[in-house]
Formats: C-alpha cells, structure tokens, sequence
C-alpha cells in the first residue's frame, strides 16, 4: 500500500507498508466503511471519512435499534408483512474491491441455516448458480443444533458455478436461540494470493481450497443481511443484532482482529505511517504511525534503503504516535555529510515493517 503526501514546493512523502513472515499474507488495509449503527434508524453514516451511507430498503423489515456492544446496534428481524427479513444497503465506488476485509459483531435473536449476515451482491443474473459475489452467512452442513459461520467467494459469477473458495469457522453458533453474548465476525480474502480467512471471537481459520482472480468489483451494493440479484432477493438476513460494522480493502490479520475484539466501536490501526514533516529552519523531522498502546516500537533511518539504523525506541500510548528526530541526533547516527534523500523505518516489535520516505 503506498500514500503519497504532498507539500509543495518543499517536499514529497511517501510511505509503503510491508508485511515479512511467513504467517502475514496483507501488505496492510485501507478502511473503506465503518458503519457503528449508533443511529435511531437509517440512513446510518460512515465514520470512515469516505462518506458512504447505509441504508434501508423500505421492501424488507424495517431494523430496530437496539444495545449495542459499542453503543446501539441493528436489529435485522422479520416482519410480515413485508414478509422479507431486514436488507441495509450501501452502494458506493470506494466498495468496488476484488479483495476486501471485514468485521462486525453480532447477538444472535433466532438463527437458521443459510441465513445471511453480510453480502456483496452482482450484476443481475437469473441464469447464475450463486447470484452473490461473496457472502458471510450462517452454515448448513452440520446437521445439529449448531452451525458454523461460513465465508464464501463465487466472484460476479459472470462464469456460471465460478468458484474461489470458502472457509468455515471453528465454532459453532447455536441455532434457534437467543443468545445473551456478543461474536466478533472477522477475515477477508485477497484476489491477487488467493489467501481467504475467518476469524469468530478471535479464532481464525484459513481457507483451503481457495485461489486468487475473484472479481468482486462490479459496481453492486452490499448488503447486511438480505441481500439482492437484481430485483430478485437471493438470501435473507440472519435475526441478530449487528453492531461496528467495518469494510476494508485487503483481509484482516489476527493482530488487527486482536486489535478490533479490544476495541470495540473503533477500527484498527493500519500499521503504516501516515505523515512526515521536515522543519527547513533546523532540519527536525516529525513522524506519525498508527500504532498499538503498548506495543514497542523502533525508528530507524537509512539514507540508501538497504542499511538502517536505529534512531529511537518509543513503547505506543495509544493508536497514533508522534516522534520528533532532531538534526543533530540524526547527524550523531549517520554522520553529518549532506544528505539528498533521508528514510525512516518503523518497525514494530513483531512481524510488520513500514517504510517512510523524506526527500
């Protein structure tokens, strides 16, 4: 993931984002929607900044607010009429993402098999095996009075039965009951590897027949809880509460999943730098990252970007940290020749990295 910040005509910012290790597939992700549903009733707003509403489609069941696990909460239920369970919908160019991340939490009412949570719909299709491009929903294979949480992926299904992979959950959510405890819902799926997980109260599951190529970016809505093909409804909404829920463009990882379960009603930190200024009057430079409260932290520099050298240490008080590197400290570290371009690395103690770059 790269940002480019401007400040002209002094200067160009840069700041790429870097996953290393085996177990981290991400190279980070932007948040596109965060909806917490704190409204009365919708349209709910978007406090991700990307300005993208949900709302309610006044032909299903009209959701009820309600306690919320961070603040109020959305009830999807069913009423007759209009006889077809809650549908919220949220259409936007920012939510057209091959790949995509996902959290929310839900307190189930009454749950079925095949009842859906939250969907991507596609172009309109009768002829299609699957008339979703992906969907989290309620399984239907265990045969008990439990089901798993399923994450499937069929793509816009432009090719009749396309497939590219499904994961279910480790725990299984009663059916038929009403529950008094919140479940935190996470994972995603990455086009370009293929790399699809789930994540239910914090235990992930991977994906293994998954492959990369899924084109989830037709310009369709999506949907929490009934969801359309058309003007045909194609899978009906789960009887849940469901609260904070948060699109991303790239799946969720367990430290940002750990980071969400901790935090209800915020988003997680994406690990990256998100500015730097350089003082011309004594060469001073500010750096800002999102960060973990807690977590330690080394600021390094390199002038080549193939040797760095620790700068500071910093343990994080909360999401955003600030350090300032004084000319003459970084002078003391890379010695005082002149120098044409100057990076930072931010390393948290783990298996992420992200570069910042000062010209």
């Amino acid at each position: 993931m790269i940002y480019l910040r401007f400040r002209l005509p002094f200067a160009v910012f840069v700041a790429l984002a870097i996953i290393v290790g085996g177990a981290n597939y991400s190279i980070g992700q932007n948040l596109i929607a965060h909806w917490t549903l704190d409204e009365a009733n919708a349209p709910y707003a978007d406090s991700s900044g990307n300005n993208i509403n949900l709302f309610q489609d006044t032909n299903t069941t009209v959701a009820i607010s309600g306690a919320g696990m961070a603040g109020t909460a959305a009830q999807l239920n069913w009423q007759n009429p209009p006889g077809i369970a809650t549908r919220l919908f949220a259409t936007n160019t920012t939510l057209q993402t091959d790949s995509f991340g996902f959290s929310f939490w839900l307190n189930p009412n009454y749950l079925n098999q095949n009842d859906n949570l939250i969907a991507k719909e596609m172009a309109y299709n009768s002829a299609a095996t699957n008339r979703i491009s992906w969907q989290v929903h309620i399984g239907n294979n265990n045969g008990s009075a439990t089901e798993p949480i399923e994450l499937i992926v069929y793509g816009d299904n432009r090719a009749l039965g396309s497939f590219y992979g499904n994961v279910e959950s480790v725990t299984n959510i009663p059916l038929h009951v009403s529950m008094t405890s919140w479940i935190h819902v996470a994972g995603g799926y990455d086009s370009h590897s293929g790399a699809l997980n789930l994540f239910v109260n914090g235990i992930q599951t991977v994906s293994s027949n998954s492959v990369p190529g899924a084109n989830n970016s037709d310009g369709s809505p999506l949907d929490i809880g009934s969801g359309k093909n058309g003007n045909d409804y194609v899978v009906f909404a789960a009887g849940t509460y469901i609260d904070d829920v948060q699109i991303y463009d790239q799946p969720l990882t367990a430290a940002d999943v750990a980071d969400l379960m901790a935090n209800p009603g915020q988003s997680t930190n994406v690990f990256a730098i998100t500015g730097i200024s350089h003082l011309n009057t004594n060469g001073d430079d500010t750096i800002t990252f999102n960060s973990t409260a807690g977590m330690g932290y080394n600021i390094e520099v390199s002038t080549n970007l193939v040797s760095f050298t620790t700068a500071a240490n910093v343990t994080a008080a909360g999401h955003s940290t600030v350090i300032t590197l004084s000319k003459t400290y970084v002078d003391q570290v890379l010695g005082n020749t002149p120098r044409s371009q100057l990076y930072f690395r931010v390393q948290q103690l783990s298996a992420t990295t992200v570069f910042g770059n000062c010209d």
